[in-house]
């Protein structure tokens, strides 16, 4: 369903940057590309099982025209998408992604023209369209001059939380006066994910977490930080 993107890349940071000529995002319709007189892309399953299967002919036919890059099948059988993938898939040059339908496809689509499956999640929806649009507005605000950079987003946070994997990705001099510091990482340096040097001087307070801690513990700290904030509120009022 081609006119499901018409709003998407009509908005927000895709809309950027396509204006901007950073992106571009070309959608096809498989409709273009059957044989069949009444444009089906749909057939039902050999062997007679339930439901329709998008057919092996006009697939075949549209990525051999049209196929740049690897192409991506988005399908709940997939591997799951995580920001390391999308970071990977922001550093190739173009890429193709297959949206699916129906109940399935024709078994020789991911045999001879598919290089991986992604999948969004453990549920099932409709197709591949929603799937699509969360990889390619992920990949988008990964790409520079895209997004604001990423110092002056902290420069304006009141709660900093460091998990990014990166020891002392998060400079000093981004953090504001009187913002509330989790440093969630820990690396062989023996430092963590944020430069914490006289940290004192700016932070109203810092958690360093040696060790490295989970998302529960991080949502932990975030709930206790909100509700000691709250309360001081409610007190100087």
């Amino acid at each position: 369903y081609p006119k499901f993107f018409e709003s998407f890349y009509k908005h927000g940071l895709i809309k950027k940057a396509i204006e901007k000529r950073i992106v571009s995002i070309n959608v096809i319709d498989l409709r273009l590309y059957t044989n069949d007189k009444h444009q089906r892309v749909d057939f039902k399953t050999y062997g007679g099982g339930p439901g329709m299967v998008i057919q092996y002919q006009p697939v075949r036919d549209c990525l051999n025209v049209n196929k740049i890059g690897k192409c991506y099948l988005l399908s709940p059988q997939g591997k799951a998408l995580s920001q390391k993938k999308l970071i990977d898939i922001s550093k190739e040059e173009a890429v193709t992604l297959l949206c699916g339908r129906y109940e399935g496809l024709d078994q020789r689509i991911l045999d001879n023209l598919v290089d991986e499956e992604i999948s969004i999640g453990d549920y099932v929806l409709a197709g591949g369209e929603i799937p699509a649009a969360t990889i390619v507005e992920g990949v988008t605000r990964l790409l520079p001059g895209v997004a604001e950079n990423i110092d002056s987003i902290i420069k304006q946070a009141d709660l900093i939380v460091g998990a990014v994997g990166i020891p002392k990705f998060i400079q000093r001099d981004w953090i504001k006066k009187g913002a509330v510091v989790i440093d969630a990482g820990y690396h062989p340096q023996k430092c963590g994910d944020i430069d914490l040097d006289q940290i004192e001087e700016i932070a109203s307070a810092y958690t360093p977490v040696p060790g490295g801690v989970g998302p529960m513990t991080i949502n932990t700290l975030i709930f206790n930080t909100l509700k000691s904030a709250q309360k001081s509120l409610e007190k100087n009022n």
